[in-house]
């Protein structure tokens, strides 16, 4: 039981979906969680205790020696040390943002504590929840705070150079479908440089061992048109999106009215 569609296509062309299926999971675990907590305690903090333990627990439960966990231990693992993650996501957003100034001096501040948890942890820093693999250090509890602080304080910066509608503004915008379906389209593009290469889609197997197909060569040409193909996916989805929205709200619009070319629309009773 993974609850994740690893390996579910010869060539693990789906596997970056099993985080929208872990997301579900946690966010459901989590509002129900904070439903619960609120109605004990209304303070922002005191959820704190219980995801801390859940993240103590799922530190405890994964190997110590960072190997990969399986099955029902994967799932639980990444649920429990999410949970944390997203809880610290939220009391940054309600209550900390207002209160940490976003300044050379803070950022300093903060990329020092940084610093010191990956020296403290031999450099033993990952969060990484693919494979629950969870180092046993303080990094996970600390990494949280200092990582949304670098990226918010780099987004303030970067924010106001992105113009509204550009590729950049549209990537953006598109990223749940870049993780999602990175890895096809660029199993695509490997196909039609397979064919230009003029070898067999017989060796196709044997060629895509490594995952990509001469990755040190087309590495760029992949990243790039991965990108940018899976951001005009999700730009045509939403606009599709949009469209069937637009008209389902135009047909409900002409049931409840009565058209007439010289008579007013009344209301249909």
């Amino acid at each position: 039981m993974t609850i994740s569609p690893i390996d579910s296509t010869p060539f693990s062309l789906s596997s970056p979906n099993w985080f929208i299926y872990q997301l579900a999971i946690s966010l459901v675990a989590f509002a129900l969680i904070m439903i619960i907590c609120k109605k004990i305690n209304k303070n922002i903090y005191f959820p704190l205790s219980i995801f801390l333990t859940f993240a103590v627990i799922a530190i405890l439960i994964s190997k110590d020696n960072f190997a990969a966990s399986y099955g029902f231990t994967r799932v639980l693992i990444r649920t429990l040390i999410s949970l944390f993650y997203i809880y610290i996501g939220y009391l940054y957003k309600i209550s900390l943002e207002k209160k940490i100034k976003y300044n050379m001096q803070t950022f300093s501040i903060v990329l020092a504590i940084h610093i010191i948890v990956f020296i403290l942890s031999n450099t033993n820093v990952n969060l990484g929840l693919i494979f629950a693999q969870i180092h046993h250090n303080i990094s996970p509890f600390i990494i949280p705070f200092t990582s949304i602080y670098f990226i918010l304080f780099v987004s303030k910066l970067i924010a106001p150079l992105i113009k509204e509608g550009s590729l950049a503004d549209k990537i953006g915008r598109n990223t749940l479908h870049i993780m999602a379906n990175h890895k096809f389209v660029i199993f695509l593009i490997q196909l039609v440089i397979f064919y230009i290469d003029g070898k067999p889609f017989s060796q196709l197997p044997h060629e895509l061992t490594n995952l990509y197909y001469k990755l040190y060569k087309y590495k760029f040409l992949y990243t790039f048109l991965s990108i940018v193909i899976c951001t005009y996916i999700g730009e045509a989805l939403h606009t599709t999106g949009q469209y069937i929205k637009s008209r389902f709200n135009k047909k409900s619009t002409v049931k409840l009215f009565a058209q007439s070319d010289d008579v007013q629309a009344l209301p249909l009773k």
